[in-house]
């Protein structure tokens, strides 16, 4: 029987994901990209480059079942220049360097290599924000005016695999996410404006095996830090890090959280 393996970047789900996996009794093997360490200590570690090195780790351990987690900067991606004679070739092939492109493109090479993506959501159901609101306060109607237009405005950003979160106060957009990342979108978003509502839209067709959206208390401290209190994510397609600590601390903070589905 093949053994699983865990592609882990920086933060807590590949942290989290590991110990699921682990539980079920599943071999596991795990492999660390050292420009974006986790914080366990992998089997083995690749370089962000170094895409002819991973797989052939893979098939050395007989790893057919892959699972991506953690956190890659884009940032990171776009600044980087060691990458090997493969990771050029799949490169050079796409059309950008949108997630989803970058993203097909690395699962497009690796089924040919005979590797599978299971869904994750076995190991990440306790995680994922369900439909309604998730906390005691619901949105008023000033920031339910603003959670709808960046909703909708959200719906399009990730519709075009630019990004997912979008901030309004006072009914105008005062941010859209691009590389920087969910927390820096909102500190940016908070400068202008009071109240207000920021919405992390899936893309039509969320895919949990790749990059899907993802909270956490980070987000929490930063939307108390420039004010708004209100948050709307994706049910059933948003993972929330620490969901119980993280509700939690949303009540105390008197932050609104909500499920919505995208349906179209």
């Amino acid at each position: 029987m093949s053994k699983w393996a865990l592609i882990a970047g920086k933060g807590i789900i590949s942290h989290y994901l590991k110990d699921k996996i682990e539980e079920t009794g599943k071999e596991l093997v795990t492999i660390g990209i050292i420009e974006s360490p986790p914080s366990f200590s992998p089997h083995y570690w690749v370089r962000l480059g170094e895409l002819g090195k991973l797989i052939k780790l893979l098939k050395k351990e007989n790893a057919q079942n892959l699972l991506l987690a953690g956190k890659i900067d884009k940032r990171e991606i776009m600044g980087y220049n060691a990458w090997d004679k493969l990771s050029r070739n799949i490169l050079g092939s796409l059309e950008n360097f949108h997630d989803k492109t970058l993203l097909g493109g690395l699962e497009e090479l690796l089924l040919k290599e005979g590797f599978v993506f299971p869904d994750p959501r076995e190991f990440l159901a306790s995680w994922l924000a369900e439909k309604g609101t998730l906390t005691r306060r619901k949105p008023d109607r000033e920031e339910e005016k603003d959670l709808r237009i960046a909703w909708e405005v959200g719906k399009t950003l990730s519709s075009l695999g630019i990004g997912h979160t979008v901030v309004a106060r006072n009914g105008a957009i005062t941010a859209v996410e691009a590389v920087e990342g969910t927390d820096e979108t909102i500190l940016r978003g908070g400068k202008w404006g009071k109240k207000g509502g920021i919405a992390k839209v899936p893309r039509p067709a969320e895919d949990l095996r790749w990059d899907p959206p993802a909270i956490g208390i980070k987000t929490l401290q930063v939307m108390y830090k420039v004010g708004i209190k209100a948050l709307v994510v994706g049910a059933g397609k948003t993972i929330i890090m620490e969901k119980e600590k993280f509700l939690d601390m949303a009540n105390s903070l008197n932050i609104s959280i909500s499920g919505w589905v995208r349906k179209s």
